[in-house]
């Protein structure tokens, strides 16, 4: 990997929570990120900043590996850790 290479990408990236609305009534879906894309490169600061709600946090956890995305890659050196095991994305 050279220095022009992002260190991690996140492509496409679209987050999806289901919330249950009562006991006995069906679940619904609420979509919090949507086509979100960015790249970090070796030596790079981000800063997030935005509304209350935005998303901001969300996007923290899916790069932490808090929440997976509903779609998208994730790319780190490369690989995209989504596409790994759950045991080995743990690691």
């Amino acid at each position: 990997m050279d220095e022009r290479s992002p260190l991690l990408s996140l492509k496409n990236i679209d987050v999806t929570f289901t919330k249950r609305n009562g006991l006995f009534k069906p679940k619904s879906s609420i979509k919090v990120l949507s086509n979100i894309s960015l790249d970090i490169y070796p030596g790079e600061v981000l800063a997030l900043v935005g509304e209350s709600g935005g998303g901001k946090t969300t996007i923290g956890n899916v790069i932490t590996g808090l929440v997976r995305p509903s779609a998208g890659e994730m790319l780190y050196k490369g690989e995209n850790v989504l596409a790994l095991p759950n045991k080995q994305f743990d690691e």
